[in-house]
């Protein structure tokens, strides 16, 4: 139940991460270019391109920007950072409230 939890967790934050990408390729063409050329010197294509991308996301130029589409990104990252970390002890306490009568 936990592998499963977590598995969901990680998807929902691939989608988010991924659609954080998208809307900084669409909106900030320059930022992305920049972050694109990075990627390319460090070698790996896109995938250090989307790692360039999210690092000006959350402590480079783009986490200065007061666009509130970006913050409202930031805040559902930040809910599923913290699901992520809270669904598999969640569920294991409430499997073992649950259990426990049985235990006994």
């Amino acid at each position: 139940m936990t592998l499963i939890a977590a598995t969901f967790a990680i998807y929902r934050l691939n989608k988010c991460t991924h659609s954080i990408y998208l809307y900084i390729q669409q909106h900030y063409p320059d930022e992305y270019q920049h972050c694109d050329a990075l990627g390319r010197n460090a070698g790996g294509g896109r995938h250090n391109t989307s790692l360039f991308v999210m690092e000006s996301f959350n402590s480079g130029k783009l986490a200065n920007i007061d666009d509130p589409a970006l913050q409202q990104m930031r805040q559902r990252l930040s809910r599923l950072k913290a699901l992520f970390i809270l669904s598999p002890t969640l569920i294991f306490l409430t499997i073992t409230i649950i259990a426990e009568p049985w235990t006994n």
